[in-house]
């Protein structure tokens, strides 16, 4: 299966998939619960384009970066401008059309933005804020739904569970996306599944990996007492990076239970195991480990949590390439890409409101998993604002305190958002 994923190809599938919604075949008619028929008004074909809703988002952004053995700090002000269209539903189909467009304001040559191939900005004597700027379609599907259970074919952003291992990195100005089918079904009760065909991914830095991933996701609620979810996210790289092919198999159980009005408690438990498959040139065997466990008092929260990215004897580690890799092991992003002696992450977070705002504070303590050498320590926070007029206001920073990897970094970012 061929799915384009550069900007003319996404909007020729967008037109491909209007053509094709013209000529499905006549909707189901949905039983009654008396067991007649019950007829449902279906919108004609021109009614379900005209009577569909535009949405437009901005998000700007200033970030600062102080790098330890890189003289010249880093600054970027961009600005994330996203324009998108959603039809009605007709015969059970519904399309989806969204342009993307980060533009610099003012600071584009005094940071190193990481770009892939013309997307970079060619500097190399300031640190890395990977916000390439760039205009593209970035999302362009088709969706086919009957029931509970969903049909999406097109170039499209997937987040599943916490984007541990898959996500859109919806921090970053451009989001990562999917050239995809998927498949959802929530029609056993309590449960929901996901079934995923990847052929490209387009990264954060505009980069498009040919790839045949299959995506398996499953979760179970259990009444009063948390939520199961097993996976198995089979990646395999048809180019370089061919050291990222991996099979992830994995299993988690997460929950929160209310004591009283005032106080709750929440936990969780992952465990996952990741091998080489298909031309991977590297033989792997690793697993990955994540506890949690935390409380809740009047809307303040606390949780301590141990998470293990682990190392093949030293060779090569646990690797999460489709996440969304900034939520996670510090917002400095020096943990990305897992060293290959492999992570452990202590951290210790708590929030709560201040007035009319909502803060956080993360504190984590990083060490080989192979070796057990201390990597270093980094404190994290963020407040955040939302206006009556729904606009959202953040202040955000990281610093990361070196030991035995990278160096000392202070990251700071300053953003303001708005959806229409």
């Amino acid at each position: 299966m061929t799915i384009l994923h550069h900007t003319g190809s996404r909007l020729g599938a967008a037109v491909l998939f209007s053509l094709l919604s013209t000529s499905v075949i006549a909707a189901q008619d949905k039983p009654a619960a008396d067991g007649a028929t019950e007829k449902k008004e279906e919108l004609s074909f021109i009614d379900a384009f005209t009577k569909g809703k535009v949405n437009l988002t901005l998000r700007y952004r200033y970030a600062y970066v102080d790098q330890d053995g890189i003289a010249d700090t880093g600054t970027a002000s961009t600005l994330r401008t996203t324009l998108g269209y959603r039809t009605e539903k007709f015969m059970g189909f519904q399309g989806y059309l969204e342009f993307e467009d980060v533009t610099d304001l003012g600071a584009k040559y005094l940071h190193n933005n990481a770009g892939f191939g013309n997307y970079w900005n060619g500097v190399t004597t300031r640190p890395v804020v990977a916000d390439p700027a760039g205009t593209d379609v970035q999302q362009v599907y088709l969706d086919y739904g009957y029931g509970k259970s969903m049909a999406r074919l097109g170039a499209q952003e997937i987040v599943l569970d916490d984007a541990r291992f898959i996500g859109n990195v919806a921090w970053r100005q451009h989001h990562q996306s999917f050239d995809a089918l998927l498949l959802t079904t929530q029609e056993v009760e309590n449960a929901a599944f996901y079934f995923a065909y990847v052929n490209k991914v387009k990264r954060v830095n505009r980069a498009v990996l040919e790839t045949d991933t299959f995506i398996v996701n499953g979760h179970y609620k259990l009444e009063d007492i948390g939520q199961i979810t097993v996976y198995d996210y089979y990646i395999d790289l048809t180019a370089a990076p061919s050291v990222l092919s991996t099979n992830t198999l994995g299993a988690e159980f997460k929950g929160m239970r209310k004591v009283d009005d005032d106080w709750s408690y929440r936990y969780e438990a992952e465990i996952a195991t990741q091998s080489d498959v298909s031309d991977n040139p590297m033989s792997i065997s690793a697993m990955y480990y994540h506890l949690m466990a935390g409380a809740i008092y009047k809307g303040f929260g606390l949780r301590v949590g141990y998470e293990v990215l682990g190392s093949d004897s030293g060779n090569v580690a646990f690797q999460t390439p489709l996440a969304t890799g900034h939520k996670f092991n510090g917002w400095a992003d020096l943990f990305l890409v897992t060293p290959v002696n492999g992570l452990k992450d202590l951290y210790v977070q708590v929030d709560g409101p201040l007035g009319p705002t909502k803060w956080a504070l993360i504190f984590h303590n990083f060490t080989a998993d192979n070796g057990g050498a201390d990597y270093g320590t980094e404190f994290d926070g963020i407040i955040t604002y939302k206006a009556d007029w729904g606009q959202t206001f953040g202040v955000k920073f990281a610093f990361y305190d070196a030991d035995t990897f990278a160096t000392d970094t202070t990251k700071g970012w300053i953003y303001t958002g708005f959806k229409f």
